[in-house]
């Protein structure tokens, strides 16, 4: 008789089975995953050095190109543009600097009783590898140097010189000559554009950037140059990137809390400002809020004020003004700031003959004014004659004002609105002592 058995595992061994099955597969999983990395990491580096590679060959590709222009079509070259290999596009940067034997250094800004003697060309390659975070640019430089008799007599060097707010150079912007001939460039490290062995004579100038504005708030700075025979003659500029301020206007009658105001017009004054040190800025309307904008980056504050003459700066009445109250800035270089400016208040009441009647004051620029602004409201009397001037902020200054209603006028020959609480309340009386006519 066949005799057969059977075996059976406990639950204990099944389970230790599942546990070392489950083991296995994770450490397979982690053997492949290491073995994927490492793949990754050769396949990265390999389209690095691929790409580094094809880089290296457009820097040498340029710098052939480059070396097969004549001399005189070098001079202050430089070209920008995309490359594309297997796919893969390369942006070359080509530039052209004058150099001098001495230093080996770019030609600087300065005045010189010589000119540059070198030619150094420069290729700069950036692609998506050798660009990106895992490699550098590649940059190949090479001199040439112009052959004998390339430049000669009647020519010298135009050296036009960029400098900041600070003082500081300002690379990067487009700087240009024209005259006998017309050239342009950018400026390089020290803020300089080169521009050698050109014909001698006079040059006008310009340097433009978007968002720069020179020290009067023009998006352009201009001047002249002019090229000597044999010499580097220099030509600086200032130009600098604009700030921005927003100035919003309050006004204060006595003890009240300040109240928002429309203002005509702002000044924002700094030393610095060719001429007369101040730039204006008139809205079509009166508005609460103007914005000065195209500010120079001086190093010292503007001053900030409304009004449109030097009789409304505040500190004209109150030396230590603004050691106290806002509208005393650093504007610094593409800054946007905001400030709160005060117009003092004109407290005025005018007291008519009439019930009702239709009443007019005007306030002109007293003494030491002259150049300011004027000033009118109208108004209804009220039952009893009498109307106060609404919360009227006027620039700070000293008014004549004049009041006029039923054909009767009478003025005040000068009302000082000089502090930032405003003037001392006024009346004017039109029930005696009146002229006839109308404010002129």
């Amino acid at each position: 008789m066949a005799c057969s058995s059977t075996t059976r595992f406990g639950a204990g061994q099944s389970g230790s089975a599942l546990i070392e099955s489950v083991v296995s597969a994770a450490i397979l999983l982690l053997a492949l995953v290491g073995l994927f990395a490492a793949l990754d990491g050769q396949t990265a580096a390999s389209d690095v050095a691929k790409s580094s590679s094809a880089a290296a060959g457009l820097a040498e590709a340029d710098q052939e190109r480059l070396r097969s222009f004549r001399v005189a079509d070098l001079a202050n070259r430089h070209e920008v543009r995309t490359v594309t290999v297997a796919g893969e596009p390369f942006t070359v940067d080509s530039r052209v600097d004058w150099i001098r034997d001495a230093t080996g250094g770019t030609e600087t800004c300065a005045n010189a009783s010589s000119q540059a003697d070198y030619l150094r060309l420069t290729s700069t390659v950036s692609g998506r590898a050798s660009g990106g975070e895992r490699g550098a640019p590649v940059r190949l430089r090479s001199l040439v140097a112009p052959p004998v008799g390339q430049f000669g007599p009647g020519q010298g060097t135009l050296a036009i010189k960029t400098t900041g707010g600070a003082g500081q150079p300002v690379q990067g912007v487009s700087t240009s000559v024209s005259g006998p001939v017309t050239l342009s460039d950018t400026s390089n490290e020290v803020g300089c554009a080169v521009f050698a062995y050109v014909p001698v004579g006079a040059y006008d100038v310009r340097v433009s950037s978007p968002g720069f504005v020179d020290p009067s708030g023009n998006p352009e700075a201009v001047g002249s140059a002019t090229a000597t025979e044999g010499t580097t003659n220099l030509t600086s500029l200032q130009y600098d990137r604009a700030a921005t301020v927003e100035v919003r206007f309050d006004t204060q009658r006595g003890a009240a809390e300040p109240t928002s105001s429309d203002a005509t017009s702002l000044s924002a004054a700094n030393a610095g400002i060719p001429g007369t040190g101040l730039r204006l800025f008139t809205p079509s309307t009166p508005q609460p809020l103007i914005t000065a904008t195209g500010l120079f980056p001086y190093m010292t504050p503007y001053t900030l004020y409304s009004g449109s003459c030097a009789a409304a700066n505040p500190a004209t009445y109150d030396p230590a003004y603004f050691d106290t109250h806002p509208g005393s800035l650093v504007a610094g270089a593409g800054s946007i700031t905001s400030v709160v400016v005060r117009e003092p208040s004109l407290r005025l009441d005018v007291q008519a003959a009439t019930a009702g009647a239709a009443v007019r004051v005007v306030a002109r620029p007293g003494p030491g004014g002259e150049g300011c602004e004027s000033f009118s409201w109208s108004m209804t009397a009220g039952p009893d004659g009498l109307v106060t001037l609404p919360d009227a902020g006027v620039p700070f200054g000293r008014y004549a004002v004049c009041a006029e209603a039923e054909g009767q006028t009478r003025t005040l020959p000068e009302v000082g609105v000089t502090g930032p609480t405003g003037s001392e309340r006024q009346l004017i009386d039109l029930r005696a002592e009146t002229t006839a006519g109308a404010c002129a």
